[in-house]
């Protein structure tokens, strides 16, 4: 009896020895076929990259090769054509920027090189104080490329209606492009709205010029912008302009960011010391479509330098 006993487990033993094997051999054959197409996948992935490195470098000999064949046309030196190619983007960049003298005393000479570095850089316009306005008789004469902006009562926008009225008609006579009016922050809050909608009103009518309005943007609530951006825009004017004065960059960013939200169709700029091209582009991606900063030639010459413009010089 404890003879087939012993029999049977050995039986039962060489059975189970006969399915681990049975066992091992699947799993290694499924391991084999799973390495198999893992090669596979891993075979296409890398032709699927090189084919798209080819295509790649085809189309960039294809864009090469028509660069080449401009400069050919055009019969200059390739090397030539691609700075005037660069100079042209940041040109566009620049068009966006203002350059702002509102604050420190500059002889005419001084002016008439900061007119000449603006016409170089692709400037928008300068936004001068009234007082400049003499040693800038040339320029509003020839009507030049450059346009010339006037900022009445800057920076705080305390004179009376009367008198930035004044200095607004005669900026016009004197042949201004535009005119930028600042307003104290308190003339436009909800106590003050009956007045400060009749005198936008009265600037809005003025013929001949662009006309933009300017307040502090830094202590405005969300209301406050909301009602400063639609009775400028009822009133007429082609823009409006954030004044701010050395705020953090990220503050100003997230300003802007809440200003955007609230523009509706007017045109936005926000006036700053901006004087990198890092904050005039976070500015523009944040929704302003200009700025006025006092370091405009600083951001051209950033360009011109990260970009090797050699032909280009400001004095």
């Amino acid at each position: 009896m404890f003879w087939i006993k012993t029999k049977k487990r050995e039986k039962e033993d060489v059975k189970a020895e006969i399915i681990n094997a049975e066992t091992k051999l699947f799993t290694e054959q499924v391991e084999e076929s799973a390495e198999k197409e893992l090669a596979v996948a891993k075979d296409a992935k890398i032709l699927s990259a090189e084919k798209e490195e080819k295509t790649e470098k085809s189309e960039k000999l294809e864009d090469v090769s028509d660069f080449y064949r401009l400069a050919e046309i055009l019969c200059t030196d390739k090397d030539a054509l691609l700075e005037e190619c660069k100079l042209y983007e940041i040109r566009k960049i620049m068009s966006k920027i203002s350059r702002a003298v509102v604050r420190y005393g500059l002889t005419g000479s001084e002016m008439k090189s900061l007119v000449k570095n603006a016409e170089i850089s692709g400037l928008s316009e300068i936004a001068v104080s009234p007082a400049y306005l003499t040693d800038l008789a040339y320029k509003l004469e020839n009507k030049a490329q450059i346009k010339v902006s006037t900022v009445v009562d800057f920076p705080f926008g305390e004179a009376s209606f009367k008198v930035k009225l004044s200095e607004i008609k005669n900026s016009v006579k004197k042949g201004v492009d535009g005119v930028l009016t600042v307003f104290n922050v308190t003339e436009i809050n909800n106590d003050n709205a009956a007045a400060f909608k009749k005198q936008f009103r009265k600037i809005g009518r003025i013929k001949g010029v662009a006309k933009g309005v300017a307040v502090s943007g830094e202590d405005l609530n969300k209301d406050d912008i909301k009602r400063f951006l639609h009775v400028a825009e009822k009133a007429g004017f082609n823009y409006v302009a954030f004044l701010f004065g050395n705020v953090s960059e990220s503050k100003l960013s997230a300003k802007m960011k809440e200003i955007a939200a609230v523009k509706g169709k007017i045109a936005v700029k926000v006036m700053a010391n901006v004087e990198n091209v890092w904050g005039v582009q976070t500015l523009i991606k944040d929704g302003a479509d200009g700025i006025i900063t006092p370091y405009a030639e600083r951001i051209a010459e950033e360009l011109f330098t990260e970009f090797k413009i050699a032909g280009v010089k400001l004095s």
